[in-house]
């Protein structure tokens, strides 16, 4: 099909200035077809038979997919004078001489088959690339072998025209050879969540179609999702009822994906679990669906889970003699406990009678009052350790902590309800609900889960899990400059963890606001619609040509512009809007809701 001539839109170019190489190479377009930016093209080039290399081959001809970058005009006109002239000055006279021009392409290789690295020569017939042809240019071949090719959309072929699936290679994503997912784009249009949730919903079809083919090497994925702003993914086990699944829009889906794959993704996240804060009274914030579990952690939790740390603000940790006091102090108040996900626990028999945090602040307090400075007590400890003003600092930032995160901690209960985040099995979504609490009580919640995720991937490595992490706003949790403890397990998470199957799918508005160690570490990064400040920035200009960045701005809602470690060149790819409601007014009743994942959930969370 390829070799017809309809098939053909122009000839290679090797023109001064439009030199081809082994990365690119420049066509002219015939007058009586049509080529557009981000088109799929395809070369067949004969070899000379003569070279051994080709001889070792056996194959007499390479074929190189290329992807058309930018398509420009030129004309024999000299000037814009020139052309004012030829129609002596006015729009409406029949020019003096009749114009002259012709269009030409310039293209990136994407991919060669054999893999020689030489230029094209000129005159070769360029074809517009096959469905196959297209898969091939971005290692489709190489993702069906591997059984890790994930469809995520529709991959474009010029402004309207698809060529087939956007896929992903699963490797670069679950962390085999790469791991984690970074979405950059402005707010609303940019529908970074979007993405995210539809990436999820087809890893977790993903998954459980593996694990029924391969009952023997099981893939299991867990996604754990922050709600940061209002109640947009509370509500995913929703059916959207602007999502009409007869729409005539969606044929195109059912064509390239096939019917049963989209009437399997269009489908809500029924078995989705919610947590969310109390407030003061102990009542949750309206506009939750039914079932939302509440979640805190009192004293005990804390420590059993080991993220005090998490607790105190960057400018806390900074001040060293603060920092000290309360390692001591909760050193004192703890002992160790095998059972315990961080090896301690609290003991109740300290000396110090600290069961919960008001118990920690007033003893702290008094120490700093010097009215349990004697003995040989630990409080006679803190107080020969540490100076007064220390240990005064510290009662005030446990205080303040309290008074920022109250619902989150239990001021007068050693214990609360800690969210259950693990499993043992692929399930539905766990969404973790943040919006509305204030900055340090959020980082401390968003950390606290990772850490716990952590420490029961470390007691479970032989588990066939993979924990998906999901987080939008992810410059307020690992913000780019910051040292404190918040961003070093961001930035641990993002160098070390994808290894034990922990997977960050973080977006922001702009990537350069965020630790460029998290950045550089995500194996693949997705672009929507963003604005040309970010798009200036070094971590851009380094990655994407000028012409790409300037698309990345007009890029429509349902368009995102992807970058996988193993793409030549980044894809631009239609990415379903999400057939769930992002928000309660889109809810309509979703038949079959069920709370099976509750008890899979349950079962798995071995302290």
């Amino acid at each position: 099909m390829g070799d017809q001539t309809g098939d053909i839109v122009g000839l290679v170019s090797t023109a001064i200035s439009s030199e081809a190489s082994q990365d690119e190479f420049f066509f002219w377009i015939d007058k009586r077809r049509l080529a557009e930016a981000s088109q799929l093209v395809r070369v067949t080039m004969p070899l000379p038979p003569e070279d051994p290399r080709v001889k070792r081959s056996g194959k007499g001809a390479i074929t190189v997919i290329g992807v058309v970058e930018e398509v420009k005009r030129q004309s024999e006109s000299q000037s814009v004078g020139a052309d004012h002239a030829r129609y002596n000055g006015k729009h409406e006279e029949a020019p003096l001489l009749p114009p002259t021009g012709f269009s030409y392409a310039h293209c990136r290789v994407l991919a060669v088959d054999p893999p020689f690295l030489i230029p094209l020569t000129e005159g070769l017939p360029v074809h517009v690339a096959t469905e196959d042809e297209a898969g091939r240019g971005y290692g489709y071949p190489e993702m069906q072998k591997a059984n890790s090719d994930l469809i995520v959309g529709l991959l474009k072929n010029g402004g309207a025209e698809v060529a087939g699936s956007a896929k992903l290679d699963t490797r670069y994503v679950l962390g085999e050879f790469g791991g984690h997912v970074n979405v950059t784009g402005v707010a609303g249009t940019g529908t970074k969540t979007s993405f995210l949730m539809v990436l999820v919903k087809m890893l977790v079809i993903h998954a459980r179609a593996k694990t029924r083919k391969s009952t023997g090497k099981p893939l299991y994925i867990t996604p754990v999702v922050f709600n940061v702003k209002g109640n947009d993914l509370m509500w995913i086990n929703q059916p959207n009822q602007e999502f009409d699944l007869n729409s005539p829009d969606w044929e195109i889906y059912r064509q390239v994906w096939s019917s049963e794959l989209f009437d399997e993704f269009a489908t809500p996240f029924r078995d989705a679990c919610f947590y969310s804060f109390p407030d003061r009274s102990g009542h949750l914030k309206l506009g939750l669906p039914p079932g939302t579990k509440p979640y805190s952690w009192g004293l005990q939790d804390v420590v059993e889970w080991g993220v005090e740390k998490y607790l105190f603000s960057e400018e806390t940790r900074d001040q060293e003699l603060v920092a000290a006091v309360l390692t001591d102090a909760f050193n004192h108040i703890s002992r160790p406990d095998a059972n315990a996900p961080s090896g301690r626990t609290l003991d109740p028999s300290n000396d110090s009678n600290v069961l919960t945090f008001d118990d920690l602040v007033n003893w702290i307090s008094q120490v700093a009052a010097g009215k349990q400075g004697n003995g040989t007590s630990a409080s006679h400890y803190l107080a020969t350790r540490h100076d007064a003003a220390s240990i005064r600092a510290a009662a005030r930032r446990v205080r303040n902590i309290l008074t920022e995160a109250e619902g989150v901690l239990e001021a007068v209960s050693s214990t609360g309800k800690p969210p259950t985040v693990t499993a043992d099995m692929t399930c539905d979504p766990i969404v973790v609900d943040i919006d509305r609490l204030e900055s340090a009580p959020q980082r401390f919640v968003v950390a606290a889960v990772i850490e716990r995720i952590k420490r029961h991937r470390e007691k479970h490595a032989d588990r066939r899990q993979r924990y998906v992490i999901v987080l939008d706003e992810l410059n307020r949790f690992a913000p780019k400059g910051s040292r404190d403890e918040v961003t070093k397990l961001f930035e641990h998470v993002a160098a070390q963890l994808r290894s034990q199957g922990i997977l960050l799918f973080g977006a922001q508005q702009k990537a350069s606001s965020i630790a460029p160690l998290v950045w550089e570490n995500a194996a693949t990064k997705v672009l929507g619609r963003t604005g040309a400040v970010e798009l200036s920035a070094e971590i851009w200009r380094q990655l994407l040509p000028s012409v790409t960045r300037a698309r990345v701005a007009r890029l429509q809602v349902d368009e995102k512009i992807i970058l996988q470690d193993c793409f030549t060149y980044p894809m631009l790819a239609n990415i379903p809007l999400p057939p769930w409601a992002t928000q309660r007014g889109q809810s309509a009743p979703a038949a079959g809701a069920s709370t099976a994942v509750s008890a899979l959930i349950e079962d798995g969370d071995d302290q």
